[in-house]
């Protein structure tokens, strides 16, 4: 017997069908108008196996929905908030669906590699929806081309240039900028050129500021995610220095929250750490990871920016970020990364790059052109080796009881033969040249001047310069040799003459000495192994032309200011754990090689003012 179902049971099997059609229609509608959304909420997986939610994610979530009205996109973000994984998708969405050409860039190479097998690949095998996709494209794959769907997945390494020329795209996605070879990224209008699409989004944790990703940022729209004040109904961006800790003195912080104990330690504190508003009113965590807006500065600008930062994080919470930002005080590693990793803001200090006025400061007064006749030093000759060589010969004199080095000659030649009559001229008594590219060329040269023409080979961690005479060649750290190129133009060891912006190679050296800048590389998975780099953003040949010559002058005997910096140059060096280990140095040198280490290049060269009696 058939029961009829009671008037309760009737309203509940049509109230549930309502929900069905309103759940039908929001995937409709987001499938139609966001597309990026559908594909996470409906097929796609994170890198834990789970499956999408934007549950308290409510910046990430605005993105989602507004992603295909910016062609033009940049994010400056901290780690860890899900948005690469939003352009993950988008690549997806561009090439499976619309049937785009997509590059996907990413820092080097090897990097490249490493994405595209934990990435891509093992996403593809744990989603049914991707496989399909890829079985309907029937083209062949690799590790750096994916046909799928009706489109090209395209994965390449900023460092290799020819990548950036193999193939025209319609979409391009930069993945980490600041740790991409800028001057490649260069050539991406040119991949764009012929698509009527021409997207291109970039997305990175800043370093410092006016670089990559944020020079990007600061031209655009440059928009901040806004929470509302219960308090007064005011919208505001939340600030850490404005909302969460205040500053009495220049390194002492105290927490804003009224309910914060004065004097605890941070490291041993449980509470809950809120916000305030500069109404006075507490912002509980409801409100911080609540819904808000985005809203742009600046918003009839083209290029499309957005600022993620862990104040408006589920992730983490306030507590967390100030015990971070406590045992930040005073490390100036550690502070850089804590602006860029988790404030998503870059990091402005000094030291961070050789600068016009660095470099006007060194001028003295001295005649250009010099002759060589003139000269009675001994000279240093460095050599970088790219389309032309880069030549820089500095003469070792002495000035007022004070070593310096100055600049004599530099310029560009076409060939090798012609540095021959370079080196047969200015008779210097050590040369150094860059080992790469022109191995065989260089072989040769070191044959034809024994014992004076050493190559040179950046070799990680070798803080100090390391000579192999029998194969007449030098290693160094990259960044330790570049360092000392930075602290002896500050120092004013390294001297110009007068005019130098341009009279020497017609301004070009200039262009190139201030190309580079000296940024954090942060270790997302242990912050405490980061280390400095250089970067460059247009080329640098002078300035490793410089490099050369320093490591030529270190080979000099006597040179007392480059010996003082060989013994401190700990602060661009990220193996004193290794030297620890190895048992190479003492537990009091341990202790004080671990200080060093944690010295910005501003501090040590205050360290090394000081050591010469505070002189320039």
């Amino acid at each position: 017997m058939v029961t009829e179902p009671t008037v309760r049971q009737r309203k509940q099997a049509v109230l549930s069908a309502l929900v069905d059609q309103k759940r039908a229609k929001m995937v409709e509608w987001a499938k139609a108008h966001a597309p990026a959304l559908h594909m996470a909420l409906k097929h796609h997986i994170n890198t834990r196996g789970e499956r999408m939610s934007f549950t308290n994610m409510f910046p990430l979530f605005a993105l989602y929905l507004k992603i295909d009205e910016m062609p033009q996109l940049c994010i400056e973000k901290c780690v860890q908030e899900g948005v690469s994984e939003l352009f993950v998708i988008q690549t997806h969405v561009e090439a499976a669906l619309r049937g785009l050409t997509v590059m996907y860039v990413l820092p080097k190479y090897a990097l490249r590699d490493r994405f595209v097998a934990n990435r891509i690949v093992r996403l593809h095998k744990r989603v049914r929806y991707y496989q399909t996709l890829i079985l309907e494209a029937k083209g062949s794959n690799r590790q750096s081309l994916m046909h799928i769907g009706k489109g090209t997945m395209a994965f390449v390494g900023s460092n290799v240039e020819s990548e950036f020329v193999e193939l025209p795209a319609d979409s391009v996605v930069v993945d980490e900028l600041d740790r991409c070879t800028q001057e490649n990224l260069l050539l991406i209008p040119d991949r764009l050129g012929a698509s009527p699409f021409g997207y291109q989004r970039e997305i990175s944790n800043p370093t410092v500021e006016g670089f990559g990703i944020d020079e990007r940022f600061q031209r655009s729209s440059q928009a901040a995610w806004n929470v509302l004040c219960p308090h007064c109904n005011t919208s505001f961006t939340p600030d850490w220095f404005q909302h969460v800790v205040d500053q009495r003195d220049t390194s002492v912080f105290q927490v804003r929250d009224p309910e914060y104990p004065v004097g605890v330690n941070a490291a041993e504190y449980r509470g809950v750490i809120r916000m305030v508003h500069g109404c006075g009113g507490v912002i509980d965590e409801n409100v911080r990871v609540g819904p808000g807006e985005w809203v742009e500065e600046f918003p009839e600008r083209d290029l499309k920016g957005y600022r993620f930062n862990k104040l408006v994080s589920k992730f983490r919470d306030l507590t967390w970020l100030w015990k971070k930002f406590h045992e930040a005080i005073g490390n100036p590693l550690k502070t850089q990364v804590f602006y860029n990793s988790y404030l998503g803001l870059p990091f402005s200090a000094k030291g961070n790059r050789v600068t016009r006025e660095t470099l006007n400061k060194c001028c003295r007064a001295y005649g250009w052109p010099v002759a060589v006749e003139s000269l009675s030093g001994m000279r240093a000759m460095g050599v970088d080796v790219g389309s032309e060589l880069n030549v820089v010969i500095r003469e070792h004199v002495s000035q007022a009881g004070q070593k310096i080095n100055r600049l004599v000659h530099a310029e560009r030649v076409p060939t090798f033969e012609e540095l021959e009559k370079l080196i047969g001229d200015w008779r210097p008594t050590v040369v150094v040249i860059d080992a790469l590219p022109e191995i065989h060329k260089v072989m040769e040269l070191k044959k034809t001047y024994p014992d004076l023409v050493f190559s040179s080979r950046f070799q990680e961690n070798a803080i100090r310069i390391t000579l192999n005479r029998e194969q007449c060649e030098v290693h160094m750290d990259r960044t330790a040799i570049l360092d000392s190129v930075l602290q002896g133009f500050t120092t004013g060891t390294l001297t110009l003459p007068m005019g130098a912006e341009s009279v020497v190679d017609a301004g070009v050296y200039y262009d190139q000495m201030t190309a580079s800048t000296r940024v954090v590389e942060v270790n997302e998975t242990n912050i405490d192994k980061s280390k400095f780099a250089w970067v460059h953003s247009r080329p640098d040949h002078y300035f490793l032309a410089e490099s050369y010559a320093m490591q030529a002058s270190l080979m000099l005997a006597n040179y007392d200011v480059f010996g003082y910096y060989q013994d401190q140059s700990q602060s661009a060096s990220p193996v004193v754990d290794e030297m620890v280990k190895e048992g190479a140095v003492s537990p009091e040198e341990a202790e004080e090689l671990e200080k060093l280490a944690k010295l910005n290049a501003d501090q040590f060269l205050r360290g090394l003012q000081d050591a010469y009696g505070g002189n320039k």
